[in-house]
């Protein structure tokens, strides 16, 4: 009789992530900010902006990333990056090679 398995599942790590946030992170190690410095970015508290990072149900509003924006001084092109995921994120059919096309 085989023995039965009472190991937990394996999960990947990457499975759930949010490309938006993603971007984020990179641009905060880039800059050498905190996630817990986003708190004070976005006039929320500590915990709240930890949830709202991990959170990935609920795509980031509109000046959620505009406050990352200014705050970490992004160029045009990162900003334009950033806002790019995250309407696509949210829902919003852009394809990026209308966008990005060079004539």
């Amino acid at each position: 009789m085989p023995r039965p398995n009472h190991e937990r599942p394996k999960r990947d790590p990457k499975a759930r992530r949010s490309p938006t946030r993603e971007l984020i992170r990179f641009f905060l190690r880039q800059e050498g900010v905190r996630i817990k410095e986003l708190g004070a970015m976005w006039n929320i508290t500590t915990n709240s902006a930890y949830r709202s990072m991990y959170d990935f149900d609920r795509p980031l509003t509109t000046w959620y990333i505009e406050r990352v924006i200014e705050h970490l001084k992004l160029d045009d092109f990162d900003s334009c990056k950033l806002r790019l995921c995250a309407a696509q994120e949210a829902g919003w059919a852009i394809n990026p090679e209308y966008l990005l096309r060079e004539d």
